[in-house]
């Protein structure tokens, strides 16, 4: 395992200003499992939803981001056309 920091934070520190850290645990992917799979039952219900959560902003920045690059113009424009031409349904 190996410690970094970063001066990067939201969290409240009493430390002043500039001179708040905050150190993440760098794991592998195998320490993580093994990390996960050995927690109470209440706190894998808590980290599956902050995970969860987590997976959805991920999902949501990179669909953002490829809106913006123009990645989804063409599916776009072909959702469009398909309601133009009323080939569509309700939900």
């Amino acid at each position: 395992m190996h410690w970094r920091f970063s001066d990067n934070t939201a969290q409240k520190s009493s430390l002043p200003q500039g001179r708040q850290r905050t150190y993440a645990l760098a794991m592998s992917v195998e320490e993580l499992e093994s990390v996960v799979s050995s927690l109470p039952a209440a706190e894998l219900a808590r980290f599956s939803q902050w995970f969860e959560e987590f997976m959805a902003d991920q999902w949501d920045r990179q669909i953002e981001q490829d809106m913006v690059a123009g990645r989804l113009d063409v599916a776009l424009k072909r959702a469009d056309d398909h309601y133009d031409a009323g080939r569509c349904t309700p939900l």
